[in-house]
């Protein structure tokens, strides 16, 4: 379990913005709608013999047909649901960066993550020329604000669900992410 969905598993921290799955919605509640949206990219390492096939994958019908192994962090709930479960091998690793020297060892052929998070990541290691991001992905992935259910602040979810609503409506939330994606 990463350290942010502890703190909100142990009521040590009230939310996060996550990926709701059925461990986390045991010990937090969900938002009614994403706070945004975002797809996880496939990636590789550099020069992968598969890498044009890599590129073109859309499904997980694709990883299996390729005999791809994938590298993941532990906590990644996305990943237990939705590509282990299809039968796809999965190495596991304590951490982010672990999964990025896993990934240049070439042990796991790919990761699936998000590009913001990873490339910044990344260039911190220096692994440019080591890790590719390819174009395939996966999603949209709906992101929620997650309160826990130890939290005194709980009793607030339906407001704040009535309040993301409005914002969302009125194209507020919309112009934000505008704008973070501009200064990516």
């Amino acid at each position: 379990m990463e350290p942010g969905a502890k703190k909100v598993k142990s009521g040590a921290s009230d939310i996060m913005i996550t990926i709701p799955t059925e461990e986390r919605l045991t010990y937090a509640e969900q938002s009614t709608d994403p706070f945004f949206q975002l797809y996880l990219h496939v990636m590789t390492y550099a020069g992968h013999k598969d890498m044009d096939a890599i590129n073109k994958i859309k499904s997980v019908k694709d990883i299996l047909s390729l005999n791809l192994t994938v590298g993941s962090n532990l906590g990644n709930g996305w990943i237990k649901q939705n590509i282990k479960k299809q039968g796809v091998p999965v190495y596991y690793v304590s951490d982010d960066e672990n999964i990025l020297n896993f990934l240049k060892s070439r042990r796991p052929d790919i990761t699936i993550d998000v590009p913001v998070s990873m490339n910044l990541l990344i260039e911190k290691m220096g692994l440019q020329s080591d890790i590719v991001i390819t174009p395939a992905r996966f999603g949209p992935i709906n992101m929620h604000l997650m309160i826990s259910k130890k939290s005194k602040f709980l009793k607030l979810l339906p407001e704040i669900n009535r309040i993301f609503a409005n914002l969302i409506a009125e194209g507020r939330i919309d112009a934000i992410l505008r704008k973070f994606k501009a200064i990516l």
